[in-house]
């Protein structure tokens, strides 16, 4: 009787112990496997890879030489004194390019590089821009080429870049539509958007326009507003233009949005998100 209670005893704990093990043996499957697929999931790159030519490698080794990542984002990698310039090319002009990286601008000092340096950061930065959108951002919102393709014809446009240039242009003010111009060529799209906030933070000049008076706006253009926007390089003249741009900008500001058809976009890049190159 007694070995009849040993043996089912050894028997019931015999199958527990059995499972057990069994399971343990099932879970250390399972996160190897689990390894196995993370690993082949994260190195393994489903998208094409962006090839570079020799000149947009030659700036890509400046960019690097030169520790632009120090200040500057690349698709969100980088620093954030400055801004991403993963579209810049988008925004701003050649000859912006050649003033910031020979001139310097507020905190960013001057590198002095010589043209055929420029040249091969400026096709960096273009082969940067095609290979995806660097931070989200409103669809509504304008890129600096979109301003020279509107037909004039419709009452209603894109963008709100386009629907101001209709207003200014029948405006008929040259002052203003030069302060336009300056507007965008002068830097001032890489942190500011039109009648929209930007992702660092920049106001809307619409608003601005608004709440300042014209001398409180002259002073901003001509002392700059510390820490994060520089001294602008304007001659007293421009600063008037510019000045008169935003003011009618804010006079115009109901008049422009009612022009403005909307649309939705979507974020996306050429490049893995967990991957810089």
């Amino acid at each position: 009787m007694r070995t009849d209670q040993t043996d089912r005893a050894r028997s019931i704990g015999f199958w527990p112990s059995c499972c057990a093990r069994f399971t343990k043996e099932l879970l250390i499957l399972g996160l190897v496997w689990g390894f196995i697929m993370q690993t082949c999931l994260v190195y393994s790159d489903l998208h094409e890879t962006v090839k570079l030519s020799d000149v947009q490698v030659e700036g890509r080794r400046i960019w690097h030489r030169r520790n632009c990542q120090t200040c500057h984002q690349l698709h969100g990698f980088g620093g954030f004194l400055g801004p991403d310039l993963t579209n810049a090319t988008e925004r701003l002009q050649r000859r912006q390019l050649d003033d910031l990286l020979t001139g310097g601008f507020g905190q960013m000092p001057a590198f002095h590089l010589t043209p055929d340096e420029i040249d091969a950061v400026w096709a960096y930065l273009t082969a940067m821009n095609e290979t995806g959108i660097g931070q989200a951002r409103n669809p509504n919102l304008d890129r600096l080429d979109d301003l020279d393709e509107a037909d004039g014809e419709s009452s209603r446009v894109a963008t709100p870049g386009l629907a101001l240039r209709q207003v200014v242009g029948e405006s008929g003010d040259e002052v203003v539509a030069h302060g336009f111009e300056l507007f965008r060529s002068r830097s001032c799209l890489s942190c500011h958007v039109l009648f929209g906030r930007s992702a660092v933070g920049a106001p809307d000049l619409s608003l601005s326009g608004m709440r300042l008076s014209a001398d409180e706006i002259d002073t901003v253009l001509s002392e700059g507003r510390p820490p994060k926007m520089p001294t602008p390089v304007l001659t007293r003249q421009e600063r008037e233009h510019v000045r008169e741009f935003i003011v009618f900008m804010a006079d115009h500001r109901f008049e422009t949005l009612a022009r403005v058809e909307t649309k939705r976009g979507a974020v996306s890049s050429a490049l893995p998100w967990w991957e810089y190159r």
